[in-house]
């Protein structure tokens, strides 16, 4: 959004942000940049990361009441409650990890994975 305004400005019906505006939606922007920092770091280690699971279930269910209560006021169009309704699916599986007692470590890339490839011997490519 930040770097497609003029594109996606049109289509979700919303006003050109000028002045003051312009940079709460540059704050704005950067605020989902970094909640995406932090769900990426549940990702790659959720029991490490745990504490951030709480805020981002918060944070998303946040934006849902704000987005969804300004359509049912009629201040806003449909495009973007329908763009919010993956916030208001993605705390599903949040939730699942905030409910367990421990959670597991996900297998898959990680730093781990960089460090024994990076110790494995070079293999032979046949042609």
């Amino acid at each position: 959004m930040l770097l497609l305004s003029g594109v996606m400005a049109p289509l979700l019906q919303l006003d050109p942000a000028s002045g003051t505006n312009l940079a709460l939606r540059d704050v704005c922007m950067l605020l989902v940049a970094t909640f995406g920092v932090a769900y990426w770091s549940i990702a790659l280690n959720p029991q490490r990361f745990r504490p951030l699971i709480g805020l981002g279930i918060l944070g998303k269910a946040t934006v849902v009441l704000a987005i969804y209560g300004h359509w049912l006021a009629g201040n806003i169009g449909w495009q973007l409650p329908l763009v919010a309704s993956g916030d208001a699916l993605f705390p599903a599986p949040l939730l699942s990890l905030i409910n367990r007692k421990t959670i597991p470590r996900r297998k898959g890339f990680s730093r781990d994975v960089l460090v024994v490839a990076a110790q494995a011997p070079p293999t032979k490519i046949y042609r």
